[in-house]
């Protein structure tokens, strides 16, 4: 299995979240990603 499709240990229980819950959740892993890419940002722009 592709680490991509490995489920996240701190969601393992995400198809039974409330739906507030579970889009706050979306919405928080979002916001890391975004976080991890602006931190890469000086990196990604000497690859350029």
């Amino acid at each position: 299995m592709l680490k991509t499709e490995t489920p996240a240990l701190d969601h393992a229980q995400l198809d039974q979240y409330p739906t507030t819950e579970l889009v706050n959740a979306l919405v928080d892993d979002q916001l890391n990603a975004v976080n991890a890419v602006r931190a890469a940002a000086p990196r990604l722009a000497a690859a350029v």
